[in-house]
Protein backbone atom coordinates (compact mmCIF):
# COMPACT_ATOMS: atom_id res chain seq x y z
CA UNK A 1 0.00 0.00 0.00
CA UNK A 2 1.27 3.46 -0.88
CA UNK A 3 1.16 6.37 1.52
CA UNK A 4 0.66 9.66 -0.30
CA UNK A 5 -0.76 11.81 2.49
CA UNK A 6 1.92 13.45 4.61
CA UNK A 7 2.89 16.75 6.22
CA UNK A 8 6.14 18.69 5.97
CA UNK A 9 7.71 20.64 8.79
CA UNK A 10 8.42 24.36 8.47
CA UNK A 11 11.88 23.62 9.93
CA UNK A 12 14.19 20.69 9.39
CA UNK A 13 12.54 17.59 7.93
CA UNK A 14 13.03 14.87 5.35
CA UNK A 15 11.15 13.29 2.47
CA UNK A 16 11.90 9.64 1.71
CA UNK A 17 10.48 7.84 -1.32
CA UNK A 18 10.47 4.04 -1.21
CA UNK A 19 9.18 1.42 -3.62
CA UNK A 20 6.61 -1.21 -2.63
CA UNK A 21 9.39 -3.45 -1.28
CA UNK A 22 10.68 -0.70 1.03
CA UNK A 23 13.76 0.02 -1.09
CA UNK A 24 14.70 3.69 -0.84
CA UNK A 25 14.52 5.43 -4.22
CA UNK A 26 15.24 9.02 -3.16
CA UNK A 27 15.70 11.12 -0.04
CA UNK A 28 15.87 14.84 0.66
CA UNK A 29 16.85 16.01 4.13
CA UNK A 30 16.37 19.76 4.44
CA UNK A 31 17.40 21.99 7.32
CA UNK A 32 15.82 25.04 8.88
CA UNK A 33 17.61 27.55 6.67
CA UNK A 34 21.35 26.94 6.98
CA UNK A 35 21.69 25.31 3.54
CA UNK A 36 18.14 25.17 2.19
CA UNK A 37 15.76 28.13 1.80
CA UNK A 38 13.57 28.75 4.84
CA UNK A 39 10.79 30.98 3.47
CA UNK A 40 7.78 32.30 5.34
CA UNK A 41 4.58 32.11 3.31
CA UNK A 42 6.27 30.52 0.31
CA UNK A 43 7.10 27.03 -0.85
CA UNK A 44 10.60 25.80 -1.45
CA UNK A 45 10.95 24.87 -5.11
CA UNK A 46 13.54 22.71 -6.83
CA UNK A 47 15.06 24.71 -9.69
CA UNK A 48 13.46 23.19 -12.80
CA UNK A 49 16.59 23.94 -14.85
CA UNK A 50 18.56 21.60 -12.57
CA UNK A 51 15.83 19.04 -11.88
CA UNK A 52 17.17 16.27 -14.13
CA UNK A 53 20.87 17.06 -13.91
CA UNK A 54 21.64 17.88 -10.29
CA UNK A 55 21.03 16.29 -6.92
CA UNK A 56 17.90 17.40 -5.11
CA UNK A 57 19.64 17.08 -1.74
CA UNK A 58 21.83 20.15 -2.34
CA UNK A 59 20.28 23.23 -0.76
CA UNK A 60 21.66 25.59 -3.43
CA UNK A 61 19.44 23.83 -6.01
CA UNK A 62 16.31 25.05 -4.21
CA UNK A 63 14.78 28.54 -4.01
CA UNK A 64 11.62 30.27 -2.84
CA UNK A 65 8.52 30.12 -5.02
CA UNK A 66 7.54 33.44 -6.60
CA UNK A 67 4.06 32.73 -8.02
CA UNK A 68 1.18 33.90 -5.83
CA UNK A 69 -1.41 31.29 -4.92
CA UNK A 70 -4.83 32.78 -5.62
CA UNK A 71 -6.17 32.16 -2.12
CA UNK A 72 -4.34 33.47 0.93
CA UNK A 73 -1.49 35.40 -0.69
CA UNK A 74 1.10 32.67 -0.10
CA UNK A 75 3.58 31.75 -2.83
CA UNK A 76 3.79 28.39 -4.58
CA UNK A 77 2.60 26.40 -7.59
CA UNK A 78 0.49 23.49 -6.28
CA UNK A 79 -0.29 21.04 -9.06
CA UNK A 80 1.75 23.04 -11.59
CA UNK A 81 5.36 23.24 -12.74
CA UNK A 82 7.81 24.83 -10.30
CA UNK A 83 8.83 28.47 -10.62
CA UNK A 84 12.32 29.02 -11.95
CA UNK A 85 15.10 30.16 -9.64
CA UNK A 86 16.82 33.46 -10.42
Amino acid sequence: MYQVDFNLSNGADEVIIENADGLEIDRVEYDGGSNFPDPTGASMTLDPTKFNTTDNDIGANWCEATSEIVTGGDLGTPGEANDGCN
